[in-house]
């Protein structure tokens, strides 16, 4: 009897564990993930970053401050949620943003209502910005303050794909007015010293080259 709750008890666990992690927004917020690298990604992790593959990558949504689950299917289309019941409705991840995209060129999953999008705003059965979505998105982002000192922070806003005028209000970054993730500037990569070095040295290589050319043709 007991060995038979046991095995039920760790199944529930495990499929909480495969829809996501939950933690607050605090939580989200402390995580210190300079613990963390490509060889020992958290299971609140995606799994290894595909932008840079030295590191891991994460994503939660926020209902409140206190219900903030861990999207860990980052390529999956729909993001999961679990309510205290342990209900679990669906959401259309991708959002197009009005007017930036026509919805001629730019399309999502079909939608039948504004509930079935993160965005909260279903349009000719697609999710579009502008909707007051009900989430929070919190993304790693690079904190490049000192370009030589770049590491990563956790960092919570709307949801990429929402309009947004300023850095600030978006989980990632604000490009070209839309929330994007933080890979989309090229200021925002990690910068490794030994290929600026590299760099660096290859062109003094060069110009030395080309003095001594010289020489030899003045000569």
């Amino acid at each position: 009897m007991f060995f038979n709750f046991y095995i039920l008890l760790s199944i529930i666990i495990l499929l909480q564990v495969a829809k996501g992690i939950t933690l607050s927004k605090e939580e989200v917020l402390k995580l210190n993930l300079k613990e963390y690298n490509s060889t020992n990604c958290p299971e609140f992790s995606n799994g290894i970053s595909s932008f840079d593959k030295n590191y891991c990558s994460y994503n939660f949504y926020c209902l409140d401050n206190y219900n903030c689950q861990s999207d860990k299917d980052i390529n999956s289309k729909y993001f999961e949620f679990t309510d205290k019941d342990g209900n679990t409705k669906k959401y259309i991840k991708k959002i197009c943003t009005e007017p930036k995209y026509p919805l001629d060129e730019c399309t999502t999953e079909k939608c039948t209502s504004d509930s079935d999008c993160l965005s909260n705003n279903c349009f000719n059965s697609t999710c579009i910005s502008g909707g007051k979505s009900l989430f929070t998105e919190c993304t790693d982002v690079w904190n490049n303050i000192d370009s030589d000192n770049q590491f990563q922070i956790m960092k919570c806003g709307k949801p990429h794909g929402e309009e947004c005028k300023v850095d600030a209000q978006c989980a990632g970054i604000c490009f070209d007015y839309t929330c994007s993730s933080h890979d989309k500037l090229v200021q925002n990569v990690p910068i490794h010293l030994e290929y600026l070095f590299y760099i660096i040295g290859g062109i003094v290589i060069l110009l030395i080259f080309l003095c001594i050319c010289c020489c030899c043709m003045c000569c």
